[in-house]
């Protein structure tokens, strides 16, 4: 068995902006789930999407902690590429400014 190592200060950084964006589709009454895969289907195409989904498992898709480690482990540095795009992708929240 493997141990997980602690979260790296971009995943850690990522987690967090997570977070925001899936309490802004709470507040706007949208998914977070719906988000995630519509932006994954975006870059990777449904089938690339159902394997990545069905490697992270499908409870991954509503917790960004889950998320983020999920395909950090699957992608290593390459993750950041998608993560930074869910982030953008989230629903415009108040006191905006740029990320």
């Amino acid at each position: 068995m493997t141990t997980r190592q602690p979260p790296t200060k971009d995943e850690q950084r990522y987690m967090a902006e997570l977070l925001k964006v899936s309490d802004a589709c709470k507040k706007n009454g949208e998914s977070f789930e719906g988000l995630v895969l519509r932006e994954m289907t975006r870059l990777f195409g449904a089938s690339a999407c159902k394997a990545i989904i069905y490697h992270l498992g499908p409870e991954s898709l509503s917790d960004p902690e889950r998320l983020v480690e999920g395909l950090t482990g699957m992608f290593g540095s390459g993750a950041a590429l998608l993560l930074q795009r869910l982030v953008a992708a989230g629903p415009p929240r108040q006191g905006g400014g740029e990320m």
